[in-house]
């Protein structure tokens, strides 16, 4: 696109890019803009939205700049506003062709028959919404109620720009030419707002023209927006509460400020990760409208079990039977049967004589120490499935308002999916903790697995070489006449003696030290010694332990025992090379009988 300058005058006319031109004026001091554009394609060029502040005799002056006004063939008008139709009645004598024809909706047509328009018309939904332009197409893309019954917008593929009409205007600020920021969103949410008339009309538009590929929008009432401002755009406007004008019951000017919170919230909750700080943040943004000193979410688990997180349980999930009167808000399972069952308020407030069990009392609204709290359904904005529910303890009473009422049914569906997003962080947190437990510890005794064990003696080695501490060895046991365990004892029972035989090890073996099970009956410890005098030691006193075990009648005191075999680390010596001298030492010592014990001999 061009970058004309920001504003312009009454006498330019400014092209854009290929071949669209704008032809207008920027209409200063007037607080709703109008622009007019022309695309120039010999005698099938196309004006679009010709109702300005120029006036139809300074337009044509306009359009005879870039070419003759008889090469005008279709004047397209997506909404017949007043400023359209008195621009029209002076047109369709001016450009003089039988074949001009005026691009509108079959349902204006009783707007312009009652005009007295005598310009042929061109239905866009009787004519597959396209026009072939002599081998450039226009298509057209119905956004009813936005804000007429019969509004559409035009796509021009050639360029991917979207004549918006009715869509993008801005109210206020809106009087430059080229968008250059989203500094003029407060003008851009205050004209959705009052001139579309509802939340559902607008997004349905917002998901017609989303499909496209846009490259600029060329609103009637806004500035030119850019391609790289399209989707931010689309996205600001995606969940705006529009239809304020039809509101009974609550001001326009406190609805905007509902839809200033609660843009501000949201996004607040989309750029805080951690789930503390979100709720922290959601009590500080809804203190003007709800006075509420904490907050507790219940996420719909099975029948049996809900989810809760809680500042009591740092906001890690539990699980618990739901309880009253949660367990018959949370039956409600979607959108619909909620209302069904609790009426069109998007929440619940009730009170209590007694606090709620294990939470803070709410205050009291007659002296009388009724405790009151406040219920908000968490539903899913894909499909309106409840996800769970936001129980917040009040610190006073609050006051039932439309505004409140629009701001918590707003809130809903974003806070639902934070909430989910947290969920499956945890799950897969615990996921991945187990899936490291299985790796790291060996199922059966609790001690480390050998894979670990490889990782883990590297580091070691590498820290200890580095710190310059006391030496340290590898202490390989084996279970004196363990196969014959399982044939003797049965498995359970003899994997009852690995655990005991395990549990004797940690327990005989500091901190720093690091007990593994190398192998089916093979343990490995991983030892900090000064010397080798009190890696004997070591060994001694664990042999001791374990013969003094009874894991039941057929083991008795005395009758488990192992063969050890004992490697120093020595200068330079790689960890695979201590634990081999440690093998070799244990083999001659499993071959001189039982409860025998080998040191092996130092490399080289």
């Amino acid at each position: 696109m061009a970058r004309p300058s920001r504003r312009a005058t009454a006498d330019q006319v400014v092209p854009l890019i290929g071949g669209i031109w704008w032809v207008g004026r920027p209409g200063a001091g007037a607080s709703l803009p109008c622009h007019s554009y022309l695309l120039e394609r010999g005698d099938q060029s196309v004006l679009f939205d010709p109702g300005n502040w120029l006036g139809p005799e300074e337009l044509v002056r306009q359009i005879e700049r870039i070419t003759p006004i008889d090469q005008v063939r279709f004047l397209v008008c997506h909404d017949p506003e007043p400023a359209e139709v008195a621009a029209l009645l002076y047109l369709q004598g001016r450009i003089g062709r039988s074949d001009g024809a005026l691009v509108t909706h079959s349902q204006c047509e009783p707007a312009w028959a009652a005009s007295g328009l005598s310009l042929p018309r061109w239905f866009v939904d009787q004519h597959e919404w396209n026009l072939d332009l002599g081998g450039r197409a226009l298509r057209f893309v119905p956004t009813p109620f936005a804000p007429g019954p019969g509004a559409f917008c035009t796509f021009d593929a050639a360029t991917g720009t979207l004549f918006a009409s009715g869509l993008f205007g801005v109210t206020e600020g809106g009087t430059g030419l080229i968008a250059n920021d989203i500094s003029m969103l407060d003008g851009l949410f205050l004209f959705h707002e009052r001139h579309l008339p509802s939340r559902e009309a607008l997004r349905n538009a917002l998901e017609q023209v989303a499909e496209l590929p846009l490259r600029s929008l060329a609103p009637h009432h806004g500035p030119v927006v850019p391609e790289h401002l399209v989707r931010p755009m689309l996205g600001a406007l995606e969940d705006l509460e529009c239809g304020l004008a039809l509101r009974d019951g609550a001001s326009n000017d406190a609805l905007q400020q509902v839809n200033r919170l609660l843009r501000d919230l949201v996004h607040e909750l989309e750029r805080e990760p951690n789930l503390s700080r979100q709720l922290d943040l959601l009590l500080e943004k809804l203190a003007p409208l709800l006075p509420a000193q904490e907050v507790e979410i219940l996420v719909q688990g099975n029948r049996v079990h809900t989810l809760r997180l809680s500042a009591a349980s740092n906001w890690v999930a539990e699980n618990v039977e739901p309880p009253e009167p949660e367990a018959g808000f949370l039956v409600a399972g979607t959108r619909a049967r909620w209302h069904e069952l609790h009426g069109p308020r998007s929440f619940q407030i009730r009170y209590y004589t007694e606090p709620l069990p294990g939470h803070a009392p709410g205050a009291s609204s007659d002296g009388g120490g009724r405790m009151h709290y406040l219920w908000l359904p968490l539903f899913s904005a894909a499909d309106g499935t409840m996800q769970g529910l936001a129980r917040f303890t009040l610190s006073k009473p609050v006051s039932i308002s439309r505004e409140l009422d629009a701001l918590l049914a707003r809130l809903s569906s974003p806070l639902a999916t934070s909430i989910e997003r947290e969920v499956i962080h945890q799950t897969l947190r615990r996921q991945d903790d187990r899936y490291y437990q299985l790796v790291v510890r060996d199922p059966l005794t609790s001690l480390y697995t050998r894979r670990y064990f490889d990782v883990l003696g590297r580091q070691l080695l590498h820290r200890t070489l580095r710190g310059n501490s006391d030496s340290f060895a590898v202490v390989l046991l084996d279970l004196d006449h363990a196969g014959e365990l399982n044939s003797a004892l049965g498995v359970e029972e003899a994997d009852r003696v690995f655990q005991a035989v395990a549990k004797t090890i940690r327990a005989q073996t500091r901190s720093a030290d690091v007990p593994v099970r190398y192998g089916g009956d093979e343990f490995l410890v991983f030892l900090h010694a000064r010397d080798l005098e009190q890696v004997l030691v070591y060994v001694n006193r664990l042999r001791e332990a374990v013969a003094r075990l009874a894991v039941g009648p057929s083991t008795p005191p005395g009758s488990l025992s192992f063969c050890a075999g004992i490697a120093v680390h020595w200068p330079g010596e790689s960890l695979e090379g201590l634990v081999r001298r440690a093998d070799r030492a244990l083999y001659r010592a499993k071959a001189g009988g039982r409860g025998r014990l080998m040191v092996a001999e130092n490399p080289g």
